[in-house]
């Protein structure tokens, strides 16, 4: 087989400048994203809310000026809050009492942040008094206190409140029953899925003695 073979070169003809030039230049533009220095920050997901001694898993990524991501960056890690959460040098958040954290992820003078909250999961909900009886018309103010797995009650809780019966008593946001017609109703009181319960029986002006007419007495 025939192979063609390229007169060589001297060494200073521009011919070999020119190739040597070629590939010199070969081995990547340095002011592309491996050059370019980092701008920002974003952290994924930058919220989340955590039980004491769980985890959460951060992600951090750099980006140049123009958004383009950037590799092979070193980021460092930090909370705002150790005794809320710790975080590990690789984005690793745990869990360790109730309250909220910022993490901070920083790469070459620049940082991005992310919001964790702690929160001891509700276990149960007892709803005071758990049995009531009104009269139509009449109010009365309920009560709703959410326990742990262990028993302690928790704080900082917003409970949603709702009626199985309308036609009988309403209940407003905030735990007020409002006496409506005789019979009864359960009254219900949720947080993070629990929920805790109180009966309340509706009975008629006449037998609750609310309104009744004063018995006459002689003179």
């Amino acid at each position: 087989m025939y192979r063609a073979r390229l007169p060589s070169a001297p060494l200073g003809c521009p011919l070999t400048i020119l190739c040597l030039a070629a590939l010199s230049c070969g081995d990547g533009d340095p002011s592309g994203p491996e050059g370019e220095p980092v701008a920002t920050v974003s952290i994924t997901p930058d919220a989340g809310t955590i039980a004491p001694g769980q985890t959460l898993q951060l992600e951090a990524t750099p980006h140049d000026a123009a958004g383009v991501t950037l590799i092979d960056r070193d980021v460092s890690w930090e909370s705002s809050h150790e005794g809320v959460a710790t975080v590990s040098g690789t984005g690793l958040v745990t869990g360790v009492a109730d309250g909220r954290v910022i993490i901070t992820a920083t790469s070459e003078g620049e940082s991005g942040t992310a919001g964790v909250r702690v929160l001891t999961p509700v276990a149960a909900i007892a709803v005071k008094p758990a049995k009531l009886t009104l009269a139509p018309a009449e109010t009365r103010q309920l009560s709703a206190q959410p326990r742990d797995a262990e028993g302690n009650v928790l704080d900082g809780r917003v409970f949603a409140w709702s009626s199985g019966d309308e036609a009988v008593a309403t209940v407003s946001a905030d735990g007020l029953v409002l006496g409506v017609a005789a019979g009864t109703a359960t009254i219900t009181a949720t947080a993070e899925s629990r929920s805790g319960t109180a009966t309340i029986t509706v009975v008629s002006a006449e037998i609750s003695g609310s309104g009744a007419a004063p018995a006459s007495g002689g003179r």
